[in-house]
């Protein structure tokens, strides 16, 4: 597969993760969806290319994963997938990241399946410790890829953020 182009609303030149994205969009995700979106999001950060093939080198995913890891995000609303005529997909735009509430149907959906999702106000309070759990969980997993791939053994990057002091940033 081919390198795309990552484009976002946001103008930033660090990597900023939304409390919405930790709050409600995280916890339905697994692990492989949250890396390639923090990922995405990291490498818009620093304007640069990425590739299906290079992010499931990255995280030792398949690249079927990938692609469905980046249709859940653009199924969620948080990223639109531009592909060519020939379907290969040439860029990913990051959308702003808007809250959301299940709405449930107490008729036809006795056992509470989600029925649809509209826009609310505030996010859970009760979801950020387990947010933070697994952004911490994460941001380990991250680290020791990233320093895997860029820094063989022996070396160690010593500009590297601890992923605690990461997660305290972003909440």
């Amino acid at each position: 597969m081919g390198v795309f182009t990552i484009l976002s609303d946001l103008d930033s030149d660090s990597t900023v993760i939304s409390n919405l994205f930790i709050d409600e969009y995280m916890l339905d995700a697994s692990d492989c969806q949250i890396k390639v979106y923090l990922y995405l999001v990291r490498m818009m950060s620093a304007g640069r290319a990425a590739s299906i093939s290079d992010m499931a080198e990255q995280f030792g995913h398949p690249q079927k994963e990938i692609l469905r890891a980046l249709k859940f995000w653009e199924k969620s609303g948080l990223l639109s997938l531009q592909c060519d005529r020939a379907g290969r997909l040439v860029s990913i735009h990051l959308c702003e990241i808007k809250p959301r509430v299940i709405v449930r149907d107490p008729e036809t959906d006795d056992a509470g399946r989600v029925v649809s999702i509209e826009p609310l106000a505030f996010p859970k309070r009760q979801s950020r410790r387990s947010a933070k759990r697994k952004i911490i969980r994460l941001s380990y997993t991250l680290r020791k890829s990233i320093s895997a791939k860029h820094f063989p053994s022996g070396s160690s990057n010593p500009s590297a953020i601890s992923p605690t002091t990461c997660t305290s940033r972003l909440i």
